[in-house]
């Protein structure tokens, strides 16, 4: 059974829960686009990262003249947490920035102008809000996942960071 409308606001209160309830679906655009920018500059710093790192571990032991037996092992081991860690930043960005969620949108123009073509403005607009709400609602938990892989990603790009130069610093010295 479907409930019934609730009562129509006064006319002020409804133009402000509509420019309200607009304005925040707008910016829920605004933080995916955000997110999905984010995602994209830890993916290139992140390859980079690795790229450098390996560049310079190479560039290291062939400038090294003392023996490397226990250097390699702590190499080895090296190598694996900074792979380890890039793999983690970038299953995380991808599916933080990357992972295609839709959000909800208004409804479609077409259906929404043939429906209420003939209705009063103030009939319209609490149509509209009561949609803007749901809108609303429906796509904090898309954005809450993404913003939470954005978050994994960055912290594994500090990670990969410090691995790197532990990584390096232990073929140094």
């Amino acid at each position: 059974m479907q409930q019934p409308n609730p009562p129509l606001p006064a006319e002020n209160s409804l133009d402000f829960t509509y420019d309200l309830f607009k304005d925040l679906v707008d910016g829920q655009y605004t933080q995916a686009d955000a997110l999905d920018s984010k995602a994209n500059n830890i993916v290139v710093a992140a390859s980079a990262l690795l790229v450098a790192g390996l560049v310079l571990q190479g560039a290291i032991l062939s400038l090294q003249t003392h023996a490397i037996t226990l250097n390699f092992t702590y190499t080895r081991l090296g190598l694996t947490v900074l792979l380890a860690v890039y793999l983690i930043t970038m299953l995380a960005a991808i599916f933080g920035g990357y992972f295609i969620r839709k959000l909800k949108r208004i409804p479609e123009p077409r259906p929404f102008i043939e429906q209420y073509l003939r209705e009063p403005e103030v009939v319209t607009k609490g149509d509209v809000v009561c949609t803007l709400v749901d809108v609303y609602k429906l796509n904090k938990s898309p954005l809450h996942f993404k913003a939470w892989g954005i978050r994994i990603a960055g912290i594994g790009l500090c990670l990969e960071v410090i691995s790197l130069v532990v990584l390096l610093l232990l073929q140094i010295y």
